[in-house]
């Protein structure tokens, strides 16, 4: 059931944990220079680093495979996520990005990039015979684009734009027929400058 990975731990890519270690040290100690009297922000990030190497690390064992079969799941958590963030979200400078969970604040924006990323890889796995239907494009761009809306509305015209890329990159990966590529690009560019008006205008 819990499929964990046969890792030999001496070819972990210890460099790379170095690497990113040093990187998110240098990162604290800027935060703990700019920080004000009285906040607590470098506190703060060290407890966010060490939580996510905790999570990077217990993500790194398990078979992908065994986290793709929740795909399902993971598309409604990130939706009630995102829901949540219009509904009881904390608002700052007029964006309200962020779910306060006493512990911590999370951003459910950037979980929504890695589970969009699992979700559309399975779909496409599954219909991997059809990637040159029109509905396989219909279908996914419209469960792509629930979340992108969500998301846009916050307002987050940045993230909305890379789900956008995501789902462009992931298609064509998948191995969308080129017949299709063209249309695609043709509705893309203009619609990522509606999207720019519309954050403006919002």
């Amino acid at each position: 059931m819990f499929n964990l990975k046969q890792y030999n731990f001496k070819n972990y890519n210890i460099t790379l944990v170095v690497v990113v270690v040093l990187l998110s040290s240098i990162g604290a100690f800027l935060v703990s220079i700019a920080q004000r009297e009285g906040e607590n922000l470098f506190t703060k990030q060290v407890f966010g680093i060490i939580f996510g190497f905790f999570i990077v690390f217990i993500v790194s064992i398990i078979d992908y495979h065994f986290i793709c079969e929740f795909y399902i799941l993971l598309y409604i958590i990130n939706l009630i996520l995102l829901v949540l963030v219009k509904l009881v979200g904390v608002e700052f400078n007029h964006s309200k990005r962020w779910l306060n969970l006493k512990v911590v604040t999370i951003q459910p924006s950037e979980f929504s990039k890695i589970i969009m990323i699992i979700f559309l890889a399975k779909m496409y796995t599954i219909l991997r015979e059809k990637m040159d239907k029109f509905y396989v494009l219909v279908l996914t761009g419209a469960l792509m684009g629930i979340p992108t809306y969500l998301i846009l509305t916050q307002t987050n015209l940045s993230t909305s734009l890379v789900m956008s890329f995501i789902f462009v990159i992931m298609i064509f990966a998948a191995g969308l027929s080129y017949k299709i590529i063209l249309p695609i690009v043709l509705i893309g560019i203009p619609l990522s400058h509606v999207l720019y008006d519309f954050e403006k205008w919002d």
